[in-house]
């Protein structure tokens, strides 16, 4: 796990009660044309490889600290506060590359849904795609009883009222998102136990009618995260 000011420099900012980290390039590498910059939609510093790659070509890396929300409205004003500044402010580019890892993926796809305009493209990674299965687990997912129960709250949904759940989830978010032609590429693992594929990428994939890359990481659990970040760099540069 990467602590950015090992090697990145790192800016906190307090916008309207919004705490968001600013990771920008390393000494020696200018920013690039256009500040081009990737939105960790969570667990900044895990499986970090591509993160990194993309500060490494001189973007920036952004994290807004609103865990345990679940992509939830609260979430995505405090989203939409941290991006009214780093667009307006700091002329950040004004449609960010996301990354989502696990229920990161709750993130991206709800602000990406709500904001088409506002986002280039979408690396998800194992991401979470039904609240059913994760977490829930209503299928074959491993139950996650403290987060479902968390979520239900964030949400005030009844827990028997499972099209309700469906509806919150990305795989009811796809129309505007696939309507603005945004890029997806899905990375998961063929034995995630935790966030199964068949529950979660897979039946993203086959909704979703709007460009995707797919890359299978075969006998693979939920962890590692993460693929070849040449490739997700590339993916980013090809959106912009």
């Amino acid at each position: 796990m990467t602590t950015y000011r090992d090697r990145y420099p790192l800016s906190t900012r307090e916008i309207d009660g919004v705490t968001v980290q600013i990771i920008s390039p390393p000494a020696g590498v200018e920013p690039a044309a256009g500040m081009p910059w990737v939105w960790r939609a969570e667990f900044l510093g895990a499986f970090d490889e591509a993160d990194q790659a993309m500060l490494d070509a001189g973007g920036h890396l952004v994290y807004v600290e609103v865990p345990d929300r679940y992509g939830d409205p609260v979430a995505m004003a405090a989203w939409w506060t941290a991006y009214r500044f780093l667009v307006d402010e700091l002329a950040f580019d004004p449609r960010p590359g996301l990354i989502a890892l696990s229920r990161g993926g709750l993130y991206a796809i709800s602000w990406a849904a709500a904001h088409p305009d506002c986002v280039s493209a979408i690396y998800l990674d194992n991401a979470v795609c039904d609240l059913r299965s994760w977490p829930g687990g209503l299928g074959d997912a491993r139950p996650a009883p403290t987060e479902w129960q968390q979520m239900l709250k964030v949400y005030a949904l009844d827990p028997a009222d499972l099209d309700a759940v469906a509806a919150i989830s990305p795989i009811s978010k796809l129309a505007p998102i696939a309507a603005a032609r945004i890029p997806l590429l899905v990375a998961y693992g063929d034995a995630d136990r935790a966030v199964p594929a068949n529950e979660n990428s897979i039946p993203l994939l086959a909704n979703y009618t709007g460009p995707s890359q797919t890359v299978i990481r075969p006998g693979a659990d939920h962890h590692p995260h993460g693929i070849d970040p040449a490739t997700v760099r590339s993916f980013f540069e090809a959106a912009r």
